[in-house]
């Protein structure tokens, strides 16, 4: 009985420390996730300024008959302020510099565009798209420095990016507070005494007792389709994504860049659909993004690369999304 008692008192010290190793390594693992999503975020604003570079060098290469061709058609397509390199707006701003005296031409244009680019900059404030209004911002200060609706955008920009970074940051401490009580909760249960073999003596009746089977229902996530955004241009300028029954289930748009018009494509005169589907993971990464219908393959790429450094608000459940992207070329 007294080496049952000690066996008893082994197994739950033990137990005890495992469950404190338990605790460090989730501890550890959270501190490595944040540190890794710093990393990925840094890392796509980077990319997303390279590509931002790239494209303005590469409307400075265009003549001026170029660039007043791309701005004419941008602006019969109603492709005014979107999308990002290959709209109106940059294109008129490209042939201001490229004019050592004020054009009117292009002056009158830009001045008719503001207005336009100021109501899209405020829909995208309502939709929680910050990444775009902040774009549309940085188009609105290039036209004009001093125009009079800069101020307030920016405001609600500031205003909007720490409504979500406090989301972000009470999710966290939800999930940082529930570790204690599963702790708790493991250890209690390490803690129950542990019964002897000379305490338990089944009967052969119990031990062939009734053969049950335990069925484990796994609900998938709910599948939304979005549609494609109109004029048929790569554009993330939508109404919100969507809604679902779980308690933070709509997606709030983060970081949402529109695919650049790969330039290859675009000088070969190319246009295509692509229309993918990708998963939201509870953090508001992006993961699996897949291809399902492409008219043409080359643009394929660049879309899902660009997609898989979308980031949302966080949820409570995985929410898999489909989205269309449409590239018009204008030539």
């Amino acid at each position: 009985m007294f080496a049952g008692s000690k066996q008893c008192h082994a197994i739950t010290t033990t137990r005890l420390f495992s469950t404190l190793a338990f605790c460090i390594m989730i501890s550890a693992c959270s501190q490595e996730k944040s540190s890794a999503t710093n990393f990925l975020n840094e890392e796509a604003s980077a990319i997303d300024q390279q590509a931002a570079r790239k494209a303005q060098a590469q409307m400075a290469a265009l003549s001026f008959e170029e660039l007043r061709k791309l701005a004419s058609n941008s602006f019969r397509e109603q492709r005014l302020y979107a999308p990002a390199g290959n709209n109106a707006v940059e294109y008129y701003l490209a042939i201001r510099k490229k004019s050592e005296q004020p054009d009117p031409l292009t002056e009158s244009a830009l001045m008719d565009l503001t207005p336009y680019t100021v109501i899209a900059a405020e829909q995208a404030i309502s939709r929680n798209d910050f990444a775009e209004a902040s774009r549309l911002r940085d188009l609105i200060a290039a036209i004009d420095a001093n125009a009079p609706a800069l101020p307030r955008i920016s405001l609600a920009i500031s205003d909007g990016l720490r409504n979500i970074e406090a989301l972000a940051t009470a999710k966290a401490k939800e999930d940082e507070d529930a570790l204690p009580v599963a702790a708790v909760k493991t250890q209690q249960e390490a803690i129950q005494p542990i019964a002897t073999e000379p305490a338990i003596k089944p009967t052969l009746s119990a031990i062939q007792g009734p053969n049950t089977s335990a069925s484990i229902t796994s609900i998938p996530p709910q599948n939304t389709s979005i549609p494609a955004p109109s004029p048929s241009v790569p554009s993330t300028n939508a109404a919100p994504l969507m809604s679902a029954t779980a308690r933070k289930a709509e997606l709030i748009a983060i970081r949402t860049p529109d695919p650049a018009f790969p330039s290859d494509l675009l000088n070969r005169g190319l246009s295509g659909a692509v229309e993918i589907e990708f998963v939201v993971q509870r953090s508001g990464e992006v993961s699996e993004v897949r291809v399902l219908n492409s008219s043409q393959r080359a643009f394929d790429r660049n879309v899902v690369l660009t997609v898989k450094r979308w980031k949302f608000g966080p949820l409570d459940e995985p929410i898999t999304v489909r989205r269309s992207f449409n590239f018009n070329n204008p030539s």
